[in-house]
């Protein structure tokens, strides 16, 4: 069963339409509607927390049900290259010092997977990209 299945059904249980479930998690308008039509599929974390509480769920678990669909589970991941994965947590780590940002070890965990798969799609880059690892940080953590 896929996320937007699983998100259906609990709104579902709730018994009430998904504009009202919009409204009482505090979401503009048809937010969650293009997440369930997959018009918008990549939320943001403000989106992600403000549907996990009105699930009654912490984002963390929200996250886990995203990602544990059959098919993902039936995929093995390849093999970390660990040079990578130390270029980006270092750049990481530099940028959330230089911006004054405090996060979680969770929010921490998700945009590194997230700049490491970025920069998994971009062989050829060298270096990773300051101008992504800015972005996804002030986009995933609601930051100007």
């Amino acid at each position: 069963m896929s996320f937007t299945e699983k998100l259906k059904k609990e709104i579902a249980s709730q018994q009430i339409s998904i504009s009202e479930f919009e409204r009482r998690a505090g979401l503009n308008r048809n937010i969650v509607q293009n997440i369930l039509l997959g018009k918008s599929k990549n939320p943001s974390m403000k989106t992600l927390q403000a549907i996990s509480q009105a699930l009654g769920y912490s984002t963390h678990e929200l996250i886990n049900l995203m990602n544990s669909n059959e098919d993902q589970q039936s995929k093995k991941p390849g093999p970390v290259n660990l040079e990578t994965l130390k270029i980006c947590c270092n750049h990481l780590i530099t940028k959330l010092i230089e911006m004054d940002v405090d996060i979680s070890l969770n929010d921490y965990s998700l945009l590194l997977r997230d700049i490491y798969n970025y920069q998994n799609e971009n062989p050829n880059k060298k270096e990773v990209d300051e101008v992504f690892v800015k972005w996804i940080i002030k986009k995933n953590l609601n930051l100007r």
